[in-house]
């Protein structure tokens, strides 16, 4: 078999599987996406890139996130090479929410949410970014 065989044969079989989304899957900003943990079946056989941050639960009133590893974060959302991009936790509620929330913020939301400074080099910023 070909390799050009062979690639048309493995397109044919991701276009056959069906591809159920993760539980609270949600566009954030073009290019960036939320869910909860992805299964199997939402998980198309491609070449997705994959970064973990070990974060803390955010659960009031005793833990909140690091606000070093929230810039951290948001310095990965906001370079579109990394773009499209998933970011997800257990269930796509509270880490993510909070992680939201400062995308959020730095759409212009009046969220009160986002204090730490994030550094996004200008050539990769995306366009809807209004910092």
């Amino acid at each position: 078999m070909t390799p050009e065989e062979e690639r048309q044969i493995k397109a044919a079989k991701r276009k056959s599987q069906l591809i159920v989304p993760p539980l609270n899957f949600a566009m954030i900003a073009p290019g960036v996406y939320r869910s909860g943990f992805p299964n199997p079946k939402s998980q198309p056989d491609n070449d997705i890139k994959f970064r973990h941050f070990c974060v803390t639960a955010n659960k009031e009133p005793f833990e909140e996130m690091d606000h070093a590893m929230v810039s951290e974060i948001l310095a990965v959302i906001l370079d579109t090479r990394n773009h499209p991009l998933l970011i997800h936790c257990n269930r796509g509620i509270r880490r993510v929410g909070c992680v939201v929330g400062c995308v959020r913020k730095l759409q212009g939301s009046s969220l009160k949410v986002f204090q730490t400074p994030v550094h996004v080099d200008p050539q990769y910023r995306p366009q809807w970014l209004l910092i």
